[in-house]
């Protein structure tokens, strides 16, 4: 496991994972998917994640959510 992928496993406890998805079931998590959330600008370089990119990791699973029954 790359260094950055550790520190997002570090980072995102239960409680700050919790926390950004207000409970819901989301399809990506920052602890699951450290690297494309990365790629995607949505985690900074210490996988910490900006409130305008709470906003965007939340239309990125809302999308997925859409697209989940073609997908399947």
């Amino acid at each position: 496991m790359d260094s950055f992928s550790q520190r997002a496993k570090k980072h995102w406890t239960p409680e700050r994972v919790k926390k950004v998805t207000s409970g819901k079931k989301l399809l990506i998590l920052p602890p699951e998917a450290p690297q494309l959330l990365r790629v995607m600008g949505v985690l900074n370089a210490d996988a910490s994640m900006s409130r305008d990119s709470l906003r965007k990791f939340l239309q990125i699973n809302h999308m997925l959510q859409l697209l989940k029954p073609a997908l399947d």
